[in-house]
């Protein structure tokens, strides 16, 4: 399967050290180029620099933009036809975005496809009270560009700010695609990473 025709996007808030090894992760495991857009809040800790140095797309924000807000940016500005949202901390695994792509174009009412396995977690007292399934359904999604279509783009939860991509899945669905799980990633969170501002909704 071919993973080249993908944009990556990965919103961040003053998570450096995170996105770094999510870049290196994704670099290492992924073969064919992929289009990777950094949507960055205002962060005070470098991460505008790292991606100029790596040559990352970047995208800056104000700092009161929610996590829907800065995901759609991205989206906006992708040019791929598969779409792929990620959080700063996630490290990926052999094969990861291939097996997430067959999922996804395997079956003609896929909608979402997002990981079903945790290969390992470093867990801080910030997570530890956290399902590992709801830990890893945070950690990104893919879908066809074509759903921003029949779906839209991202919201603001009304309940919590970390439920979009939840939120996204539940809309699909609603609309009569099937939401699927796949492949493989690793959750990092040994250092604590700020959250995105829950200030303004979409």
């Amino acid at each position: 399967m071919d993973t080249s025709n993908t944009s990556l996007i990965i919103p961040t808030y003053n998570s450096r050290d995170l996105l770094i090894e999510s870049i290196a992760s994704i670099r290492r495991q992924v073969d064919e180029d992929v289009e990777v857009i950094v949507v960055d809040n205002g962060s005070k800790d470098g991460t505008d620099a790292y991606c100029r140095k790596e040559q990352l797309t970047l995208i800056t924000l104000p700092w009161s933009s929610s996590l829907a807000a800065a995901g759609n940016a991205g989206l906006r500005l992708a040019s791929g036809d598969n779409i792929l949202l990620m959080m700063p901390g996630v490290l990926v695994s052999r094969r990861w975005l291939k097996e997430m792509l067959h999922s996804l174009y395997k079956w003609r009412d896929a909608g979402v496809v997002r990981p079903a396995h945790i290969e390992a977690i470093k867990q801080t007292p910030v997570i530890a009270s956290v399902p590992r399934e709801k830990q890893v359904h945070q950690a990104c999604m893919l879908f066809r560009r074509e759903l921003l279509g029949h779906v839209g783009y991202l919201q603001k939860s009304p309940v919590y700010e970390d439920n979009v991509f939840d939120d996204y899945a539940d809309r699909a669905d609603q609309v009569g695609y099937r939401n699927m799980t796949t492949g493989k990633v690793t959750l990092n969170h040994a250092r604590h990473t700020e959250p995105l501002p829950h200030i303004r909704s979409e």
